[in-house]
């Protein structure tokens, strides 16, 4: 299960803080954890300390899941202006995203999800904000690892006072189109996504923070 993103996250709405002292916002620097959904998976707030560990994990699922589709050199630009050490570390220091990495029982990091304030999307809902990235290790799908990635985003979501979650995902990518539908979103517009040089179609879908994910 994966996730295109987008190129650019600007800062575009104020970040409330957390409605009660239980719902404390995870920053970038923070260390506390929240709650595995997933026996033997903890799922916590990157810190920019994360940068090396998570742009390799980061750069690695990329190619994982796109590779084969595209052209070698549109991949290794797309790498090196994206998710180079150094532009997960400045990402991770931004006011507006929120990055979130699942690890195993030894530390290590089998998915991760960015969570992003952007310029909305015309075709979404004004209180909607993007899941810009969600990845998880090729060799732990099935597990329920992205939808547990995915409730955590959402509760971050809700306390931040949005009231919807949309994401981009490749149209020749069947079985992520599958996997959100079944998660409750839904196809609500297109945009263009970049790869290197060569633009590809996205579908972009959106769901309600209201309605609960069904385990």
């Amino acid at each position: 299960m994966t996730l295109r993103f987008a190129s650019y996250c600007p800062s575009a709405f104020t970040q409330p803080t957390w409605r009660s002292d239980t719902e404390r916002r995870i920053d970038s620097d923070a260390t506390e954890t929240t709650r595995a959904f997933v026996i033997g998976i903890q799922i916590r707030g990157a810190a920019v300390s994360d940068a090396k560990v998570l742009a390799a994990f980061a750069e690695r699922a990329f190619r994982d899941t796109y590779a084969v589709y595209n052209d070698p050199a549109n991949i290794d630009a797309h790498v090196s202006q994206f998710l180079s050490v150094s532009r997960i570390k400045a990402d991770l220091a931004r006011n507006d995203s929120d990055f979130f990495v699942a690890e195993d029982s030894t530390g290590k990091i089998v998915g991760y999800a960015k969570l992003c304030a952007s310029q909305p999307e015309p075709s979404v809902s004004s209180g909607s904000i993007e899941l810009e990235r969600i990845y998880v290790d090729r060799n732990q799908k099935g597990r329920g690892i992205g939808t547990a990635l995915l409730k955590t985003v959402m509760a971050m979501a809700a306390s931040k006072a949005f009231d919807a979650l949309w994401l981009g995902v490749w149209q020749k990518n069947p079985d992520a189109i599958r996997f959100y539908e079944k998660l409750g979103f839904r196809i609500v517009g297109t945009h263009a996504f970049l790869v290197g040089k060569d633009e590809q179609l996205d579908w972009v879908m959106e769901r309600a923070l209201g309605e609960a994910i069904q385990d």
